[in-house]
């Protein structure tokens, strides 16, 4: 996002932030989120049938 457009909306009242921040994870709470993602993408590959990608 460019600069002047976020200068703008916080101008307005337009917060930003992190995922973390909005959803007020603990360090626990967001470690275990990125494993749990890491876990889910390790060791998948997508399967090519045609021009459908299945994962």
């Amino acid at each position: 996002m460019k600069g002047s457009k976020r200068r703008k909306l916080e101008s307005q009242g337009w917060k930003f932030g992190t995922t973390k921040d909005f959803l007020q994870l603990t360090p626990e709470e967001s470690e275990y989120i990125e494993i749990k993602l890491k876990q889910k993408d390790n060791g998948r590959t997508p399967v090519r049938m045609g021009s459908v990608v299945q994962m």
